[in-house]
């Protein structure tokens, strides 16, 4: 062979295995690529309220579990640690991920409240099992919210809560909160609601974040007069005045907003105040309906309420985290797969998160959560339809107490007490 000659054929050779070398390299990172999960960060304060972000993480991890979703979707979980800026940072780092669909967030309202804007604008899908304040689902124009809440809503929230204190006999309230934007804002919302049936709050009282005993003492001395409490406050502050109701002589009925919940060891902080104070609690109906309706809830429920653990995620001291997070990653299962049938699901991220915002609002067959079963839970968000981005209504919304092992329980009167009598769970 010529010299000329097997200089070309060595060139193509060396060619061919450079073009071999260049698909196999592209051939085994679509290999790896296809061992990748889709993630969704969960962004929670795992440190100061433990109880509700760890009962979300199970909660999400449940569902995965249940729907066959584990293989496909990791749960990275971020603690920000109460930093609403750490926060941000979390949101960030998701939006940046192009494995990214989703971001959960945990307890807190602050970071979705001070950051909105800068939130929304990151363009990733942001679902709140937890953050109940009214503003942070109705603040974005039409075209850029990306905030779906499944959890208490306080504009439903206030008139459900003065609803339920009147009618068992209320009629001079005193209002205790944290004083954060949260509680203020429920300050506000239930005392309009009060005066609107013409009782007017004998107080209002603000809690710092972190206020010891003495604080607390100093606000039940003040509200004497007063026949029940509305409560919007952390653990702590919750805690430090239920201590200081129980010395009173006649402590009044307390109606408490779920932000109580976060600290592991909350039944045993207020353990003993509970046998002289009445404490109700706003939540979701899931309790109520597991202990009626005897399907998947029921049994979540049990294991639950048991003192039990569901396998694999340790015990659930705020279980209504666990029913909010599987329900949350229920309606994200089902966007996901819907996501997949739309133009440019597999183009780039952000063509990908905008399919997944858009199958929200196309949620039509029935889906089986914890709480409810949810039909068109989302519709796109308008300042004629304020609602559009709350999967939950005054109707889901029910109270709850402990029992005396410390067992959340539904708080019932008339025929669905004696159903969840007969279920065995009262």
């Amino acid at each position: 062979m010529p010299r000329h000659a097997d200089r070309r054929m060595r060139a193509r050779l060396a060619g061919l295995g450079a073009a071999v070398l260049v698909c196999l390299v592209a051939f085994s990172g679509q290999a790896l690529a296809l061992q990748e999960r889709w993630r969704v960060y969960l962004d929670a304060d795992f440190t100061h309220t433990p109880a509700v972000a760890r009962g979300i993480e199970a909660g999400l991890r449940a569902a995965l579990e249940h729907h066959g979703a584990a293989d496909e979707i990791a749960i990275l979980t971020q603690d920000h640690r109460g930093n609403s800026r750490r926060s941000v940072d979390t949101m960030r780092t998701a939006a940046s991920d192009p494995l990214a669909i989703a971001v959960i967030g945990g307890m807190q309202s602050p970071p979705y409240l001070t950051y909105n804007a800068d939130i929304n604008a990151l363009g990733i899908p942001v679902l709140l099992p937890w953050s109940s304040s009214a503003p942070i689902t109705r603040s974005a124009p039409t075209s850029r919210n990306w905030m779906f809440r499944v959890a208490v809503d306080d504009k439903t929230a206030a008139p459900y809560l003065a609803g339920q204190a009147l009618g068992s006999g209320c009629r001079a309230p005193a209002m205790v909160v944290v004083d954060t934007p949260w509680g203020i804002g429920n300050a506000v919302a239930l005392s309009r609601e009060f005066e609107l049936a013409g009782l007017p709050p004998v107080g209002v009282w603000r809690m710092p974040q972190g206020a010891g005993q003495a604080v607390a003492a100093g606000v039940v001395q003040q509200m004497s007069d007063a026949d029940c409490v509305m409560l919007a406050a952390d653990s702590f502050n919750a805690a430090n005045l239920l201590q200081e109701l129980a010395r009173t002589d006649r402590p009044p009925r307390v109606f408490s907003h779920w932000g109580i919940f976060g600290d592991v060891d909350l039944f045993e902080q207020i353990r003993v105040p509970l046998a002289r104070v009445d404490l109700r609690i706003l939540g979701s109906c899931a309790l109520r309906d597991a202990a009626i309706a005897g399907d998947l809830a029921r049994v979540v429920a049990e294991i639950v309420q048991s003192g039990g653990t569901v396998p694999d995620y340790g015990g659930l001291p705020a279980p209504h985290a666990f029913f909010h997070g599987f329900d949350v990653a229920t309606l994200l299962i089902a966007a996901l797969d819907d996501a997949r049938k739309r133009p440019g699901f597999d183009s780039f991220p952000a063509a990908r998160r905008a399919a997944i915002r858009q199958a929200f609002y196309h949620l039509d067959a029935p889906l089986q959560g914890l709480i409810k079963t949810y039909k068109a839970p989302f519709s796109p968000f308008h300042p004629h339809n304020p609602d559009g981005h709350e999967a939950l209504t005054g109707d889901d919304l029910c109270m709850s107490r402990f029992d005396a092992l410390g067992r959340l329980r539904p708080s019932l009167r008339g025929p669905e007490a004696g159903a969840v009598a007969s279920a065995g769970l009262k």
